[in-house]
């Protein structure tokens, strides 16, 4: 019988200390490998990760409402709600060299997160921009109020003279960038009552419960001779009444400085379609009182003005 040959006691152990340095080497190559395949360190994979913070900086910056703080290395600032609890978010970025030289993100004051490590340079430049206020556009001959067509109801005639006033409330519904309005001339349903009568026809400022104050914006005088015989529209136009505050409305009062009841104006009750924000009034003692203000009562009327709009800001 042939004998096989077989490995020494001394081969055996030679080729195991030449297997263990092999796999040492082995993996001493993969972690030199592993290590010089880290995308931190390579060029083009730093510049994606800066892109994405500058990306990151300026998306937050564009829904910015208000700048809290800023500085060439940092800013806060206010972006409009977004976790829908009605409260606007606060934002800061913050870079400074040291420290790991970090890009940081906060929201809220909840801990700056690191958006970018290794940070070499970050710079913030600000340039303060004007703002420009568009010149205010005055929109003339415009109809203020109307009330003109009633539907409904029934009128009656009201009469006018030096302790007898009547007194018609309104309110113009004006655009919402309205900066001041003013009353160029008023229709009214008016006849003669008396000859020879001085009929005042005033624009007055009103009081917190829309009656007539004692201030005369505007008035014109008119003999009543001069007034329809038949109950007829009639306009009176006025001069100065400007610069009015847009939410405030203001008085038509129709009184005598003396005598007799020189005049009577139509008014209408408990129509279909009664205007919003006017009401009419009445004084039996030349304007020391006023009946209380209801909205069952309105002058038959027309206003025509103007009124100023003021664009926002750019």
């Amino acid at each position: 019988m042939r004998l096989r040959p077989a490995y020494t006691l001394i081969e055996m152990v030679l080729s195991m200390a030449i297997t263990t340095v092999l796999i040492g080497g082995m993996a001493s190559s993969l972690v030199i490998a592993s290590r010089a395949a880290d995308t931190s360190a390579d060029p083009a994979a730093r510049t994606v990760q800066a892109r994405q913070a500058i990306d990151q900086v300026t998306a937050d910056l564009t829904h910015a409402t208000a700048l809290t703080a800023q500085s060439s290395s940092g800013v806060t600032f206010l972006v409009p709600d977004r976790d829908g609890n009605g409260t606007l978010e606060t934002i800061s970025y913050d870079w400074s060299l040291g420290n790991g030289s970090v890009l940081t993100r906060d929201c809220n004051g909840t801990g700056a997160a690191t958006i970018l490590d290794n940070v070499d340079f970050f710079s913030l430049a600000w340039v303060a921009r004007p703002n420009v206020v568009p010149a205010p556009v005055e929109e003339e001959g415009a109809d203020l109020f109307e009330y003109d067509d009633p539907q409904g109801g029934s009128t009656s005639n009201y009469y006018v003279s030096s302790t007898e006033w009547r007194a018609q409330y309104f309110k113009p519904d004006l655009p919402a960038n309205t900066i001041s309005w003013g009353i160029e001339s008023v229709d009214l349903v008016i006849d003669r009552v008396n000859k020879g009568r001085t009929v005042l026809f005033e624009i007055r400022s009103a009081t917190p419960r829309q009656s007539p104050t004692s201030t005369v914006l505007g008035v014109v005088s008119a003999s009543s001779t001069s007034l329809p015989a038949v109950t007829s529209w009639v306009q009176v136009k006025f001069s100065g009444v400007t610069g009015l505050d847009p939410s405030s409305g203001a008085c038509l009062v129709v009184r005598q400085a003396s005598g007799t009841a020189g005049a009577e104006i139509r008014v209408h009750s408990s129509g279909l379609n009664m205007p919003r924000h006017s009401h009419f009034m009445t004084s039996n003692d030349s304007g020391a009182t006023w009946t209380v203000p209801g909205h069952t009562l309105d002058l038959l009327i027309r206003v025509t003005g103007a009124y100023t709009t003021q664009g926002a800001a750019q």
